[in-house]
């Protein structure tokens, strides 16, 4: 599973949680520090500035061992292939065994040594198995790409689960697609025109499995790689049945040819999808309380009037983008003006995931009452004394 330290990733959770309520002033500055204190983290992960200068550094020294250990194989051995293979799967194999080293023994998290390693090893890896596919001449068909990608697919699903890496996961992602496509353009004509409905229905599965996933300690470790793929299954989902897309597509695909005044098969329904998705995800988005769909169906919005000026053109540009940018706004700001009031849980002001938020709770009152004020016994029982068993004349 997950390469890192759940406990540090849990407790790194809840750090994040503890600033976002300082910041709200539900907090003070004490619990705060005591909260963290509580709750510590061993990860080795610099500000964004180191990170990116840790991985630009560690990129240039991979890039010169390459090249380094290529001039002193190469020389004298006469172009022989099969070096080309071993070197890359060596590199490969070093890359990912640093990687290891570097994240499960040094805890490194996103630090930019550990993601330049990653992404070389996985790159030296699947761009080598590539190489081999097509010096193997499996080549009929085209099926080297096919192949290639959906064995990338593969290693980046579980280099995804290991390392929960945002990049890798958004490689993966697109792998899967261009293998769905690749697939469906061997099947012949009815697959390629049925692929709109296929890229769909993979979409929406991919987004639904993601939010059944996200849940827990799921949802804690890879919070942003399902994020991203949530986000790019929406957009995947309405650009497989978007009009300018199914046309290209299918111009290209079938060479069609179309003529200025000429349509794609069923092409009402296409144009339908292009109108309908961002009202959907708007409506969704408000009624699922799902900000990440109420963003994208606003941002298609200006999408689908972009795709209906491009081949019907009933107004000048200057006016149609005038026109879609006053309509963004419009149902943005009536968008803010009707949240401003929660509706049903829902807001216009940011809040917090509940996951942790109960744990939270916990630390909080823990650290608040936590401590016991030790007090003297000053009250006796017995004798008549105040607080006694039976009182007396000296009650």
């Amino acid at each position: 599973m997950i390469v890192y330290n759940t406990t540090w990733l849990d407790n790194l959770h809840t750090r994040d949680l503890t600033n976002k309520w300082f910041k709200k002033s539900f907090i003070s500055a004490e619990e705060k520090l005591a909260i963290e204190e509580s709750a510590p983290v061993g990860f080795y992960s610099p500000s964004f500035w180191i990170s990116v200068g840790l991985y630009f550094f560690t990129t240039v020294l991979i890039l010169a061992a390459v090249g380094f250990v290529s001039l002193i194989v190469f020389v004298g051995a006469n172009g022989e292939e099969v070096l080309v293979h071993v070197i890359a799967f060596g590199f490969a194999t070093a890359c990912l065994v640093m990687t290891e080293q570097y994240k499960s023994k040094q805890h490194f998290y996103n630090a930019g040594t550990d993601n330049a390693l990653l992404w070389s090893g996985l790159a030296f890896l699947i761009g080598n198995i590539f190489a081999m596919l097509y010096q193997a001449n499996y080549n009929e068909e085209n099926n080297i790409l096919l192949i290639g990608f959906f064995i990338g697919f593969i290693i980046l699903s579980m280099a995804t689960v290991r390392y929960a890496d945002v990049m890798v996961a958004f490689s993966a992602f697109v792998c899967w697609f261009i293998t769905i496509f690749l697939f469906c353009g061997k099947l012949g004509d009815t697959a390629k025109a049925l692929l709109p409905f296929i890229g769909l229905a993979n979409a929406a599965g991919i987004y639904f499995l993601v939010k059944k996933l996200s849940v827990d300690n799921i949802k804690i470790y890879y919070k942003s790689c399902l994020t991203l793929i949530e986000a790019l299954s929406l957009i995947v989902a309405y650009a497989s049945v978007n009009y300018f897309v199914v046309r290209e597509m299918s111009d290209a695909m079938f060479s069609l040819e179309l003529a200025p005044d000429q349509d794609i098969p069923f092409a009402f329904l296409f144009y339908f999808c292009t109108i309908s998705f961002p009202a959907i995800y708007i409506y969704f988005g408000l009624k699922l309380k799902n900000r990440m769909m109420l963003r994208i169906g606003l941002l298609l919005i200006a999408v689908a009037i972009m795709t209906i000026r491009h081949y019907h053109s009933v107004m000048p540009i200057e006016i149609a983008m005038t026109f879609g940018g006053t309509l963004f706004l419009v149902v943005s700001y009536s968008l803010i003006r009707f949240l401003k009031t929660p509706k049903n849980g829902f807001t216009y002001e940011n809040e917090d995931d509940d996951s942790g938020i109960m744990k939270l709770e916990g630390l909080v009152i823990t650290q608040t009452f936590g401590t016991s004020t030790k007090t003297g016994n000053d009250t006796t029982f017995g004798g008549g004394q105040f607080g006694g068993g039976g009182a007396s004349e000296t009650f």
